[in-house]
């Protein structure tokens, strides 16, 4: 995954379809209209990579890098539970309309639990509800907002930061490559995860649900 504010992600937006190579391409709602998610994806073209969740969708499935933006939350606590909790409705209806269902390979009581967004999901079109996420999720873009969370949509209530973990980066090495990360990496990855060096107990791990992979050339 690559994390952005919300200034940089826009930025990237506009010259990735230019400077990406060949072998890529930038995917989101605008190149891809049955894209059911409100973030954006790099994909490796001459790959596959189908979840069980959005095998009826439509999009183009290959191996993928998550671009993520990080909008501003609220300082109003309440509102700002209030405005999460109607990003996540309003993504999994979104999902729904492109055929991703969250609920599969998971069990009945899942299904049970979202057949209340399928019966919302039939009283509006993909273009209305990416209208109302993206006034949703920039609502608060001009004001001086202490934290920022993760517009994925379903995270929003306990994936925020405060801003000034996220504003500075230091380069580090990885696979022999240089990336920027947060400065204040050690207070991101506690506030994201609690004790990040050790593993969650097997129960708890969880991994994306894969039911065709190809690498393609790449094998």
């Amino acid at each position: 995954d690559i994390g952005f504010l919300r200034e940089e992600y826009d930025k990237f937006l506009q010259v990735a379809p230019q400077e990406l190579s060949e072998r890529y391409y930038l995917q989101n709602s605008m190149s891809d209209d049955d894209y059911g998610m409100v973030f954006s994806k790099i994909r490796l073209k001459g790959t596959k990579f189908v979840e069980t969740i959005s095998q009826e969708n439509s999009a183009s499935k290959e191996i993928y890098i998550d671009l993520f933006p990080y909008d501003n939350r609220s300082n109003d606590e309440k509102l700002a539970k209030k405005e999460a909790g109607e990003f996540r409705i309003l993504v999994h209806l979104l999902m729904i309309k492109c055929r991703i269902y969250v609920w599969e390979g998971q069990g009945f009581v899942k299904w049970l639990k979202f057949l209340p967004f399928q019966f919302l999901a039939v009283f509006f079109t993909k273009q209305d509800l990416r209208r109302r996420i993206a006034m949703l999720t920039r609502r608060h873009e001009k004001e001086e907002c202490r934290q920022v969370y993760i517009h994925d949509g379903t995270a929003a209530y306990y994936w925020y930061f405060p801003k000034k973990i996220l504003q500075k980066t230091v380069m580090v090495e990885f696979e022999k490559e240089l990336f920027p990360i947060p400065q204040r990496f050690e207070e991101f990855l506690s506030t994201a995860y609690g004790n990040y060096m050790e593993l969650p107990p097997k129960e708890k791990r969880k991994t994306h649900n894969i039911i065709e992979l190809d690498f393609g050339e790449y094998k």
